[in-house]
């Protein structure tokens, strides 16, 4: 458990008080037993919007010992606006954030990972963006920092950066559907969409599933690339296999989306098109960077044949589940 330390200002937070909005906004944050990541939020959170007694905190501790509750405890007095604490024993994504949004109170809130730490301006950009383009939803880029010491297949490869959000994207272009790791987002599309699915609660992938919903339904999505978080990089994802299983994962997850949510015979087209694309792009950076000695250049073919594989994975089980009905 972190020792409870006096807060301390960041030298980096500048214009904190140039605040864009007077109606409140509530951060909530989703943790799980990582009281120093937790922590670290917090304490950057109270430097940024401390003073500000519009800007509420939400904690759901998905933790059955609530080991956050000390953390939160510790910082509770830094923020002039309401803090809410509480324990959601079920393990799980969509349960944990589900609990969340009952939490929330203001009619919009910002969901940020408990690993991330958000640059000056974070909550602001999002809010402007959201009034400048009267969005439902506003979704930033989640930058990871490597170890100096990280692997250079792991580096060079740019893996990471297919995480990080859709950054060719301008402020105020619409997407489908975004990750909940650093979003702005109006609470009244629950009301109409209902909550996060619970069949996600372990495997991941509720946001991107909720977030078309939302949008199917009429809500807008928008791009705000000057809403920046930071995280990180755990050990684990410093592997290879890491990001390989990662990218079959979210080839599984694009395609039970676009079967379940969005069935066409356009969008058959488009999925076998792009998995014909991403078996091409991966072989031919596989056999090349084997030719050249390039390890980096592998991985990006290994990750591409994984997310067809996952494509795959997805619309078999779809053909199964059609086929065999009762089962």
């Amino acid at each position: 458990m972190p020792i409870c330390m006096p807060l301390r200002p960041y030298s980096t937070v500048e214009g904190v008080n140039q605040w864009v909005r007077t109606a409140p906004v509530t951060i909530a944050v989703i943790t799980r037993d990582r009281p120093r990541q937790l922590d670290a939020l917090l304490v950057r959170l109270a430097a940024l919007y401390g003073d500000q007694s519009g800007v509420g905190l939400v904690v759901v501790d998905n933790d059955p010992g609530a080991s956050a509750k000390p953390v939160v405890e510790c910082r509770r007095d830094a923020f002039a606006g309401h803090v809410r604490y509480d324990v959601e024993p079920h393990p799980g994504y969509s349960t944990a954030r589900n609990h969340a949004v009952r939490l929330v109170e203001t009619d919009f809130f910002a969901f940020i990972d408990d690993d991330e730490i958000p640059d000056a301006g974070w909550l602001e950009a999002l809010l402007r963006v959201q009034e400048s383009y009267a969005a439902d939803v506003v979704a930033g880029p989640v930058w990871v920092s490597l170890p100096e010491d990280a692997a250079a297949v792991i580096t060079r490869s740019g893996v990471f950066e297919a995480h990080i959000g859709p950054r060719q994207k301008v402020t105020g272009e619409r997407m489908d559907w975004c990750a909940t790791g650093n979003t702005l987002v109006r609470r009244a599309i629950f009301e109409k969409v209902g909550g996060f699915d619970v069949r996600f609660d372990r495997a991941g992938g509720e946001d991107c599933h909720f977030f078309l919903r939302a949008t199917l339904e009429g809500f807008t999505i928008v791009w705000c690339p000057g809403a920046v978080t930071r995280e990180e990089a755990p050990p684990e994802r410093l592997r290879p296999e890491w990001h390989i299983s990662r990218a079959r994962h979210v080839g599984r997850i694009q395609t039970m989306l676009d079967v379940e949510l969005r069935w066409s015979a356009r969008n058959v087209v488009a999925r076998v098109a792009k998995f014909g694309y991403q078996v091409a792009r991966g072989t031919s950076l596989i056999v090349v960077g084997a030719a050249r000695g390039d390890a980096a250049m592998g991985l990006r073919g290994r990750c591409a044949l994984a997310l067809a594989l996952g494509m795959a994975d997805a619309a078999v089980a779809a053909l199964r589940r059609w086929a065999f009905p009762s089962r």
